[in-house]
């Protein structure tokens, strides 16, 4: 509750730490994404932000492979993309696949 707040704007609250974490791993904010990602997703256990927690999780990812460990974050971020696809998020999964090639190629070169 610390960080997301009361459960009426919890949604839209995180939705905005998300957006501001990818932010964050794009600017090599790394540690400061990672203990955003932890405190929100505590506030989140136990709720119905199913979206929310399979997002943070594939913010996760895409932290641990800017962290350097790419094999572990492709697992960590493809789990959250399987997520998606089995509740048939079709076009949602494909664009998060396709954004994950493209940071780890922009990582790359």
């Amino acid at each position: 509750s610390q960080y997301v707040g009361k459960e009426n704007y919890k949604h839209s609250v995180v939705l905005i730490y998300i957006n501001f974490i990818n932010h964050l791993i794009r600017e090599n904010e790394l540690l400061f994404a990672n203990d955003l990602i932890d405190n929100i997703m505590k506030d989140l256990i136990n709720t119905k932000y199913f979206y929310e927690i399979t997002k943070l999780n594939y913010l996760k990812g895409k932290l641990t492979i800017a962290q350097g460990n790419i094999e572990d974050g492709l697992k960590i971020a493809q789990k959250s993309i399987d997520i998606m696809y089995n509740l048939e998020a079709f076009s949602i999964a494909q664009a998060h696949k396709k954004a994950l090639k493209d940071f780890i190629d922009s990582l790359e070169s």
